[in-house]
């Protein structure tokens, strides 16, 4: 397996920072990799909770199946990815002191074979970087809501 971990501190209560980054309607937010969402199976968030979402991973377009594995909000979401691509993801809250720290992480399936082997650190580092972005731009949206006491949710 491939894997990418990233940890920030995001100034905001854990429930809303917990509630906002695993919601898959809030993903284009902060990942402009997620082109579409489809065929959600409903709310509130939840263990079984599944949905479909194309998605670019490191230039390529994909078809991703997510379904909820573990739900134990405001601490632990994980999420089980099939499809074009098979691998986990998986969100974890912590409060302390006025800030809450947010670890997420993605790990796929690399490619078969030698190509599997040339491509994972290639991989890796556009998965890292992706990360990294995707949650400094989660960090700024999520505290503005909490400044200004409002949410991106329609």
């Amino acid at each position: 397996m491939i894997h990418a971990e990233h940890t920030i501190a995001i100034r905001a209560p854990i429930a809303d920072v917990f509630a906002a980054a695993t919601d898959p309607w809030r993903a284009p937010e902060w990942n402009p990799g997620v082109v579409e969402i489809t065929d959600f199976s409903g709310y509130p968030i939840g263990e079984g909770t599944t949905w479909n979402q194309m998605t670019m991973l490191a230039g390529r377009l994909m078809t991703l199946r997510a379904r909820v594995q573990r739900y134990d909000a405001p601490r632990e979401g994980v999420i089980e990815i099939s499809g074009d691509q098979r691998g986990r993801v998986w969100t974890r809250c912590r409060r302390e002191g006025d800030v809450t720290i947010v670890t997420n992480g993605i790990e796929v399936e690399p490619p078969g074979g030698l190509v599997g082997r040339l491509a994972g650190p290639m991989i890796h580092g556009v998965m890292a970087r992706e990360l990294a972005h995707s949650m400094e731009r989660q960090r700024e949206t999520l505290e503005r809501e909490a400044r200004t006491g409002g949410s991106g949710t329609a």
